[in-house]
């Protein structure tokens, strides 16, 4: 049941945006109504003289599936509700803002800006690329609000059409299962996936800039890429965010990378599966600058090969 719940969390995190490095306790909360946001949010009926407090202002909520879950920050930590994650107390000053404020959404083409720029929500114009690009720009914070998505990115390709697209240069497939030339799954050519775990430095930066240089291509022509799983410790994120920009996937591996390695299968709660996950994305997301919807993969650092009988 709890990595139900956690793969819905993931779910919503990845429809939005990641949360935040928080501690769940899974629990039913039997006060607090329920917010259909898709966002973390404090209990309204709290007690006014109770807000400012370390033991309130830790506690946030989420409501799946009309159910009020009760979540609280790892000890000595405040929830701040406009960033939507964990923090410490100095850096944390809305415990009496009870859900997000929504920034506005944007005028786009409706404002007045000259070709190829957009609005924002107060008609502040900037180039249609700074829109859904993972960087806040508009001072309204309307070009990267929640509107954002695959049907409403400005920036984003045009629906696949079947009629105009052909091979040997463009293939429409919308779920990614449609094989060219009706061939079966037994006879399509093999696919290769190229990952990398941990750490993102000085140290394997050259190696992966000489393996993925622009003379290594796919049959079609296409450079070849990989998926890296990132680890916090000792990140450089300029190479993440360089990796990222050339066309390369990445996803979460752990902030603390922790060993002994039977304390991720033996003793790793659901909560520190959270902080661990959601949190090294939030880090990734400030700055690497990769968006967050991007961050879509995550690895544990153990991979236990199990035979059951049958």
């Amino acid at each position: 049941m709890k990595s139900t719940r956690l793969s819905q969390l993931y779910a919503i995190l990845q429809q939005q945006s990641f949360s935040g490095a928080s501690r769940g306790d899974d629990e039913k909360s039997e006060d607090a109504p329920c917010i259909h946001d898709n966002k973390f949010y404090r209990n309204p009926n709290s007690p006014a003289h109770n807000v400012w407090s370390p033991t309130e202002c830790a506690k946030y909520y989420l409501c799946l599936d009309n159910e009020v879950f009760e979540f609280r920050c790892s000890q000595g930590l405040l929830f701040d509700v406009s960033r939507q994650v964990c923090d410490f107390k100095a850096n944390v000053d809305n415990c009496d803002v009870m859900s997000e404020t929504r920034p506005p959404r944007p005028l786009l083409e409706h404002g007045d800006c000259k070709e190829r720029h957009l609005a924002c929500g107060d008609g502040t114009c900037f180039p249609a690329a700074h829109f859904c690009d993972g960087s806040v720009d508009c001072p309204d914070g309307s070009d990267e609000g929640g509107w954002c998505s695959v049907q409403n990115d400005p920036n984003g390709a045009l629906p696949c059409d079947s009629k105009e697209c052909r091979l040997p240069n463009c293939w429409c497939s919308e779920d990614g299962t449609v094989v060219p030339g009706n061939l079966t799954a037994s006879t399509v050519p093999q696919m290769i996936s190229i990952t990398f775990d941990d750490a993102v430095n000085a140290e394997n930066f050259e190696l992966f800039s000489k393996i993925f240089s622009n003379n290594r291509k796919n049959p079609n022509g296409c450079p070849i890429r990989a998926t890296f799983y990132v680890s916090h410790q000792y990140t450089n994120y300029r190479d993440v965010q360089y990796l990222w920009n050339t066309g390369h996937e990445i996803a979460a591996h752990s902030v603390t990378h922790r060993g002994p390695e039977e304390w991720w299968s033996s003793n790793a709660t659901i909560e520190d599966w959270f902080d661990e996950m959601v949190g090294l994305a939030n880090i990734i997301n400030k700055y690497a600058a990769v968006r967050l919807e991007d961050i879509k993969g995550r690895r544990q650092l153990v991979i236990e090969n199990t035979v059951k009988a049958r």
